[in-house]
């Protein structure tokens, strides 16, 4: 008797290939490294009968791309092969930040596609990238006629674009990760924080990330990301401009109202929030605050 839970594995071995396979495949799993999928209870061994289709085996997909503004990295590149091949452009503190997310085993198998386009979870990759504006692109593409011809098309995407009032990943079924373009980050102050485990206390845990230009004892170009696992990605251009023109040091009431601010934008903009995911990320944002003062008083 045949097996009705049998899977097959496609390795398509160009973009155009692994589009076009995903068209016709539209009950298929884009599989990049597993270190998301393959931890879920109800994943594996237990598949579902869902047929596989791999990132890995397109190469173009698995390269790191040099020019002198920024990387782009192809889906499938693993976070151990971005930070071994993008230390000119990745800074310091995220390359730091980036290293604590994982034993070298851990990152060897985590793919930019994983991180980005999990389904129902959000974890610190988007979150620090976003905040220094990095790009996703999508190839959008649609069937045509009888015979299903597939075409397609380009764009590329901001990170908090990708993601629901819950975080959720919100692109359509036809739409495949390709590259991320991470900047150069060259006069940049960032600031990386993961309070808790998002895998394992999603509805506890916060991930910030913080970045601004210090322009002549003030603070320029703001870009605050805060990620709720489970319950949002905060991404506000209002926080933001709050933020950016602020002086160098601030005062105590000045910090206070913003991290009050911050509170209330969270727990307005996400049902989900819980109120230690709100308090931590409320002394988060103060305490770096502070931190900045007390940094820029002893220069």
């Amino acid at each position: 008797m045949p097996r009705n839970d049998m899977v097959s594995v496609h390795s398509p071995k160009t973009t155009v290939e692994l589009i076009n396979t995903v068209a016709k495949n539209k009950n298929a799993v884009i599989f990049g490294g597993g270190t998301y999928l393959m931890s879920r209870d109800d994943y594996y061994p237990n598949v579902k009968g869902r047929d596989i289709i791999l990132t890995s085996t397109v190469p173009e997909l698995s390269r790191v791309y040099h020019s002198e503004k920024y990387i782009e990295a192809g889906c499938a590149v693993t976070l151990e092969t971005l930070l071994s091949t993008g230390s000119y452009i990745i800074s310091q503190p995220l390359d730091n930040a980036l290293r604590a997310l994982g034993s070298s085993t851990i990152r060897s198998q985590m793919t930019m596609g994983g991180a980005f386009c999990t389904d129902k979870i959000r974890f610190a990759l988007p979150c620090y990238l976003s905040a220094i504006g990095a790009e996703v692109e999508f190839r959008f593409y649609s069937l045509h006629g009888r015979a299903k011809r597939v075409t397609s098309t380009s764009r590329w995407l901001s990170i908090s674009k990708l993601y629901g009032n819950n975080g959720e990943y919100v692109l359509e079924d036809n739409a495949v990760m390709t590259r991320v373009r991470i900047p150069s980050q060259e006069g940049l102050r960032q600031f990386y924080r993961t309070l808790g485990s998002p895998m394992h206390e999603s509805r506890s845990s916060v991930i910030f990330a913080l970045t601004f230009n210090d322009s002549k004892g003030s603070i320029s170009d703001a870009s605050l990301r805060i990620v709720l696992p489970v319950a949002g990605f905060f991404a506000s251009a209002d926080f933001d401009s709050m933020l950016s023109g602020l002086p160098l040091p601030m005062t105590t009431a000045q910090i206070n109202r913003l991290g009050s601010e911050l509170a209330g934008k969270l727990k307005s903009s996400f049902p989900k929030v819980t109120n230690i995911q709100i308090e931590r990320s409320r002394r988060l944002l103060q305490t770096i605050l502070f931190d900045l003062n007390t940094g820029y008083l002893q220069f």
